[in-house]
């Protein structure tokens, strides 16, 4: 993975270190409860509204609802 990081010009030891960091971790898990609270099950999800729209086949509807 840091040979990858490295090859797309970053700091390898410094993306690794914050991704490792009590704060980052800390965000995740906040994020991962709001997720499981609101009802989240899958990738991409997005709320507009308070409207769920879940995956690729929903964008058209989530599209209509930004307008």
């Amino acid at each position: 993975m840091k040979d990858l990081l490295q090859a797309a010009g970053h700091n390898a030891e410094a993306v690794t270190a914050d991704a490792q960091s009590e704060a980052t971790l800390a965000e995740y898990a906040a994020k991962a409860e709001s997720s499981i609270e609101n009802g989240v099950f899958g990738a991409p999800t997005l709320f507009v509204g308070g409207e769920m729209f879940f995956g690729k086949d929903a964008l058209p509807d989530l599209e209509r609802a930004l307008v």
